[in-house]
């Protein structure tokens, strides 16, 4: 129950249009697994650390400072935004395997 608040807090904050929110909302709910499943935060941070990272450096690679995000977060689809659900999961679940095998 603690992981779907949070979750839920986690896309509440950032204020995006709904497929937005359920994209955020999955991403948190995601990390608040890998938080429990792995005994610590240092696999959510990762997380967090390699998304944030992809943004600076599309960021950077196209020059147009955070218009880009905010022109995206505007124009979110249903479409991206199962993509987005899709790999947030697929990503969790490969971090936790890796986690398994290291134990």
């Amino acid at each position: 129950m603690s992981i779907a608040i949070t979750g839920v807090l986690f896309g509440l904050v950032h204020a995006l249009p709904l497929e937005g929110f359920v994209a955020i909302t999955t991403f948190g709910l995601v990390a608040g697994w890998l938080t429990i499943r792995t005994g610590g935060l240092e696999a959510a941070i990762a997380l967090h650390v390699l998304n944030n990272v992809t943004f600076f450096l599309v960021d950077a690679a196209t020059g147009r400072g955070d218009k880009w995000v905010t022109e995206l977060n505007k124009d979110v689809t249903w479409t991206a935004t199962a993509f987005d659900v899709v790999l947030n999961v697929l990503y969790g679940v490969i971090i936790a395997m890796l986690y398994a095998r290291r134990k």
